[in-house]
C-alpha cells in the first residue's frame, strides 16, 4: 500500500518541519535548565567558566587543584574561545550550542540516511530517536523529547553529530578516487578524533561504526574500506594524543576511580528500561538486512549490546554506556521496517484494525506487531509530554502563566549568583553535594562533587571527608578539614537536613533559603 512515507518530497519536508520544530523547542527551554539542581549542564558550564577566565592553564573546574579536566575538550574550548572573543557569558554560549547541536544533529542525520538514498526514513527515525524510549534516560547520551533541552548543550551531543558526519563522509568515498579519498579520509579522522575527545564513549560509538562500515559495502570494497578504516583509525589516533588539554593516554586508562565511572544501576535501567524498546524493535528490520545501511544499523546495534554485556563482565566504564549512544543508530533499522510495513497513523486508525480482525494467522501477526510498536511508542511519549508541561526546568515556565498556574521554579541561578556574587576566583566551599554542585558554575571550588573529575585523586577521601565534617560533634576534626582543604565559606540550604547547622553569627549572604557562612566565624559560632 502506497503511504505518505513513499512520498519523498512530502517526508523531507515534513522532516525538515520536525527538525526546526525540535530546535524551536530546545531554544525556548534550554534556558530554564539551571532550574534542574543535579544537571550534567552546570559542570558543562564550569569547564567553559574556568576556560573562557584562563585558557592554557586553567588548573581544575571542581576542585581548588592544578590538574586538568577531562572536560576541556573541543567543544568546551572552542565555546570559551567564543566566549573571550565576543563577550557573551558561558552560560549563553552553552544555550547556543544546544540549539546548533540539536539543528545540526537533524541536519546531518538527514544528510547521512541520504547517502544511503534512504531519506524516506529520516521522518519515521527522527521520530522514534526522541519518543521510542522505555523511560527518558536524564543521562547523557540521550535524545528523547524531554532531555533535549538540557542534554543537547553536553558535548556528547556534539560527538554524536560528528559521528555521523565520519561515517557519512567514508561511506561516500568507498569508491571514489585518490585525492577525493584522502580528503574525506583527513576530514572523517578529524571528526572522529574530536569527537572522541569531547566524550570518550560517544567517541568509541564513532569508531565502532567506522569499523562496522566494512560490513556495509560490497565484498568488492571491502579491502579498500579496511585500508580506509584503519588509515582513519591511525590518524584520528595522532591527532588525539596531540590534544594539549589533558593527556589523551591518561583519559583512555580510564582514570582514578572506577568504583565511580563503572555503575551497574544506570546499566541495568539502560538495558531493562531506557533501551529495551528501540533495540527490541530493530529486530523486526532483520528480513531487510540485505540493504547496507540496515545491515550496518543491525550489525552496529549488536555489537553495542554484547560490548554492554561484556561491561557488565569487566566492569568497563568505557563500554557501559554503548547502547544508550547508539539509539539513534539503532532507530534506523526500526524507522526502515516503518517505511517498508507502511506504520502511518492512517494505518493504525484503518489497517491495523481491520488486520487484527482477520482470519489470516500471518495478517494477524503483522498487525499485532504494528500494535505493539504503537503502544511502546506510546508508553515512551505520554510520560514525556507530561514531564514537559510539568516539570519547572521544561516547559511549565511557558505555559503556567497562560493558565494562571504557579511555574514551581525555584530560582536556582539567581539565588546562586545573589549568595556567591562575593566570591573570589578559586575560593573553597564546605557544602553537601548536592547544594554544593552549581558552586564552580560561579566561580568557586568544592570539596566534594556529585560528579567526580576522571585526573584527580583523592575524590573517595573527598567524599568521605564531607559526610564526615557534618556529622562529626567534633570541633577539632572539622577545624582540621578546614585546614586541609583551605575551605573559607560554608553553604547549606534551610530546606536540607543540614539546616541546624546554620549560624546566624556566620552569615555572609542569605537569599531564598540558600545561606553562605564564613568558615571560621563558623567554627567559632560552634565554640560557643
Amino acid at each position: 500500500m502506497k503511504t505518505f512515507l513513499d512520498d519523498r518530497r512530502l517526508v523531507g519536508i515534513a522532516y525538515a518541519a520536525f527538525s526546526v520544530a525540535l530546535t524551536i523547542y530546545v531554544a525556548c527551554i534550554t534556558p530554564f535548565r539551571s532550574e534542574m539542581l543535579l544537571a550534567d549542564a552546570w559542570e558543562h558550564h564550569a569547564a567553559v567558566l574556568t576556560l573562557s577566565d584562563n585558557l592554557w592553564t586553567p588548573g581544575n573546574p571542581t576542585y581548588a587543584t592544578a590538574e586538568p579536566s577531562i572536560r576541556y575538550s573541543p567543544y568546551s574550548v572552542g565555546l570559551a574561545i567564543l566566549c573571550r572573543q565576543t563577550g557573551i557569558t558561558p552560560y549563553m554560549a552553552l544555550s547556543i550550542a544546544a540549539v546548533l547541536n540539536t539543528l545540526g544533529f537533524f541536519a546531518v542525520f538527514w544528510w547521512f540516511l541520504r547517502g544511503f538514498a534512504m531519506a524516506s526514513i529520516s521522518l519515521a527515525a527522527g521520530v522514534c530517536i526522541v519518543l521510542l524510549y522505555g523511560e527518558a534516560p536524564g543521562y547523557a547520551n540521550s535524545f528523547a523529547l524531554s532531555d533535549l533541552p538540557w542534554h543537547m548543550v553536553n558535548p556528547s551531543a556534539f560527538s554524536m553529530l560528528l559521528n555521523f558526519v565520519c561515517w557519512r563522509l567514508l561511506w561516500r568515498v568507498r569508491s571514489c578516487s585518490f585525492m577525493p579519498t584522502m580528503i574525506a579520509v583527513a576530514a572523517a579522522a578529524a571528526a572522529l578524533a574530536v569527537s572522541v575527545l569531547s566524550h570518550g564513549m560517544t567517541g568509541v560509538l564513532g569508531a565502532i561504526g567506522v569499523i562496522l562500515l566494512i560490513i556495509a559495502v560490497d565484498s568488492s570494497q571491502r579491502t579498500r574500506t579496511s585500508m580506509i578504516v584503519i588509515s582513519v583509525g591511525v590518524l584520528s589516533l595522532a591527532l588525539c594524543l596531540a590534544w594539549p588539554w589533558y593527556r589523551f593516554i591518561d583519559a583512555a586508562a580510564g582514570g582514578h576511580d572506577p568504583w565511580y565511572w563503572f555503575n551497574p544501576t544506570i546499566l541495568q535501567r539502560m538495558f531493562y528500561l531506557w533501551c529495551a524498546p528501540v533495540y527490541l524493535l530493530s529486530l523486526l528490520a532483520l528480513p531487510y538486512r540485505s540493504e547496507p545501511l540496515v545491515r550496518w544499523s543491525l550489525a552496529v546495534s549488536g555489537a553495542v549490546i554484547v560490548l554492554g554485556i561484556v561491561s557488565w563482565v569487566a566492569e568497563s566504564a568505557s563500554l557501559a554506556r554503548l547502547p544508550l549512544a547508539a539509539t539513534p543508530v539503532a532507530c534506523i533499522a526500526v524507522g526502515y521496517w516503518i517505511k517498508t510495513v507502511g506504520q502511518t497513523p492512517r494505518v493504525w486508525s484503518t489497517e491495523l484494525i481491520r488486520g487484527l480482525l482477520s482470519r489470516s494467522a500471518s495478517r494477524n501477526a503483522q498487525s499485532l506487531t504494528q500494535l505493539l510498536f504503537v503502544v511502546a511508542m506510546l508508553y515512551g511519549a505520554l510520560p514525556q509530554f507530561h514531564a514537559i508541561v510539568s516539570e519547572p526546568y521544561l516547559a511549565r515556565p511557558l505555559i503556567a502563566p497562560l493558565l494562571n498556574r504557579e511555574d514551581k521554579q525555584p530560582r536556582n541561578w539567581s539565588t546562586y549568583q545573589t549568595v556567591l556574587a562575593g566570591l573570589e576566583p578559586g575560593d573553597v566551599i564546605f557544602s553537601d553535594m548536592e547544594t554544593g554542585w552549581p558552586v564552580p558554575s560561579f566561580g568557586g571550588r568544592i570539596v566534594a562533587a556529585n560528579h567526580l573529575e576522571l585526573f584527580s585523586q583523592g575524590q573517595r577521601e573527598r567524599l568521605e571527608d564531607s559526610e564526615r565534617f557534618f556529622a562529626t560533634k567534633s570541633i577539632e576534626e572539622r577545624r582540621e578539614l578546614i585546614d586541609r582543604y583551605a575551605v573559607r565559606f560554608i553553604l547549606i540550604s534551610r530546606h536540607s537536613p543540614l539546616a541546624s547547622h546554620i549560624r546566624d553569627k556566620a552569615i555572609v549572604a542569605e537569599s531564598n533559603g540558600l545561606v553562605l557562612m564564613d568558615a571560621r566565624k563558623w567554627l567559632a559560632a560552634h565554640d560557643e
